[in-house]
């Protein structure tokens, strides 16, 4: 057992709630299904390490664009 077991993926888990929207169950769903999809695709034009930059980008985009997520509710 390892105290560091699991944070490549928190980044994934996280960059897919805030895709998503924070508030919506469905839209975490979707959102892990998208990071999911462009995490793999990525490692087909690009070298397996740079898997993990698409949460930061997505996360990136989507707070800038759309800060409440694709299903959130805007303030």
């Amino acid at each position: 057992i390892d105290p560091l077991t699991g944070n490549r993926v928190l980044l994934s888990v996280f960059a897919a709630a805030v895709l998503g929207g924070l508030g919506s169950a469905p839209g975490a769903v979707l959102g892990a299904l998208i990071i999911g999809v462009a995490e793999e695709l990525t490692v087909l034009v690009a070298a397996p390490a740079y898997r993990s930059a698409i949460g930061f980008l997505v996360i990136l985009i989507v707070l800038t664009i759309r800060p409440a997520g694709m299903f959130g509710e805007r303030s």
